[in-house]
């Protein structure tokens, strides 16, 4: 049954995403605890999202949308969309802190929930995404 159910793109998603918030979050709030009397929370924000999205590229390459070929354009695409993510979660981060006066952790983790929502659907259409003609739309297409 999990066999059936990992076969599904979502779900995959799903659960990749749900580890990879977590290790993004736990990335952001060891950094927090490290720094954050030093460095402001939008600065943790910026040096987590470095270390985080070179995970999240891999395990959703390879594991979600499972495609091969591209590394460089995926990348590129990966980073764009990502990047509106972190410009997303720029946004939220100082509204949920400075408005709705959240600890700066529990602003994160609602910050990054609604982030990760929001990009499934830009990574399956512009990330990872195979031209048309392919033999598969998440395979490399024969040279």
């Amino acid at each position: 049954m999990f066999e059936r159910l990992w076969r599904e793109e979502r779900l995959r998603f799903l659960a990749i995403g749900v580890a990879n918030t977590a290790f993004g979050y736990a990335v952001f709030a060891w950094i927090e605890v490290l720094l954050g009397d030093r460095w402001p929370y939008l600065a943790v924000l910026l040096g987590s999202y470095g270390v985080s999205v070179v995970f999240s590229f891999f395990t959703q390459r390879l594991l979600v949308f499972r495609v091969s070929g591209y590394l460089f354009t995926d990348a590129m695409r990966f980073l764009g969309v990502s990047s509106s993510g972190l410009l997303l979660n720029a946004a939220l981060l100082p509204l949920l802190v400075e408005l709705l006066f959240l600890p700066v952790l529990l602003a994160q983790a609602l910050a990054l929930t609604i982030g990760a929502c929001v990009l499934y659907l830009a990574h399956s259409r512009i990330s990872f995404r195979r031209a048309t003609g392919a033999s598969s739309p998440r395979q490399e297409p024969p040279r």
